[in-house]
């Protein structure tokens, strides 16, 4: 998703690891948060709050977001995951 965001930030978001992010809180690929200059200028839920929450539903699909997905997984991020049968099953198969 390289549409919103200046060139220089997406930089730095590589340089930290970041694969995905729930409302612009970015994570690495074993789900654990990175931190970069866009966390002083981003607002939006924070992590602590979207895990106080009863239930956190997430709607992704396709090949490009499996790593992010899995990542969300595993940091526990999300409890429900709506998504298509194909990216379901790359889940299971990911490594």
């Amino acid at each position: 998703d390289s549409h919103y965001l200046p060139p220089a930030t997406y930089a730095e978001l590589e340089r930290a690891g970041a694969i995905g992010h729930i409302a612009l809180r970015f994570f690495d690929a074993d789900g654990e948060l990175v931190h970069t200059s866009l966390d002083d200028r981003t607002l939006s839920i924070t992590p602590d709050q979207l895990r106080k929450a009863g239930r956190v539903v997430a709607l992704a699909g396709g090949p490009d977001k499996v790593a992010a997905l899995f990542a969300a997984l595993k940091g526990d991020f999300i409890d429900v995951l709506i998504t298509d049968q194909i990216t379901a099953e790359a889940l299971l198969d990911h490594p």
